[in-house]
């Protein structure tokens, strides 16, 4: 196994488990035993431990693509950089202004995670982007399709 295959594993991993984390923060704050500001510490904090390796793995599966096979995973790449850029941001933000400045009376409305707030508004945008980096590299899954040439001796590759 090549680093790229190790790293892109262990970054899958990571994010896989900090997904896991975050599922569980968020039905302890559903069911009510998660209470602010620690809600949104582990929330934010889970969340912002998937985005980075998350974006490493998408860099690994392009390291052991084939050339000729890169478009998706060049793509997949580019998704998760915007995505990784934008949830950073917000996250970064609610973690070192907005929470800490929720039990005082300085608290920065403007900043805070709500509907149609600016950083709920980022944050969505980060997740558009990441919808289509995990679906891009399918492609990559397919068996090519063979298609016999004129003669039926030949075949070329179509994907």
């Amino acid at each position: 196994m090549n680093v790229a295959h190790r790293v892109g594993y262990r970054s899958a991993l990571i994010a896989f488990v900090a997904g896991a984390a975050y599922d569980v923060a968020q039905l302890l704050q559903i069911v009510g035993i998660l209470k602010p500001p620690w809600d949104g510490v582990l929330i934010f904090g889970t969340s912002l431990v998937i985005a980075v390796p998350f974006t490493v793995a998408i860099v690994a599966l392009h390291q052991v693509t084939p050339i000729d096979r890169q478009l998706w995973t060049q793509a997949a790449l580019s998704m998760s950089v915007v995505y990784v850029t934008y949830v950073t941001l917000n996250y970064a933000v609610q973690l070192a202004v907005v929470i800490p400045r929720l039990t005082t009376p300085s608290a920065i409305a403007i900043l805070d995670q709500t509907p149609h707030s600016l950083l709920w508004t980022i944050d969505g945008l980060g997740y558009i982007f990441l919808g289509p980096p995990p679906c891009s590299p399918l492609p990559l899954c397919r068996a090519p399709r063979r298609e016999p040439g004129c003669d039926g001796s030949s075949s070329r590759t179509l994907w």
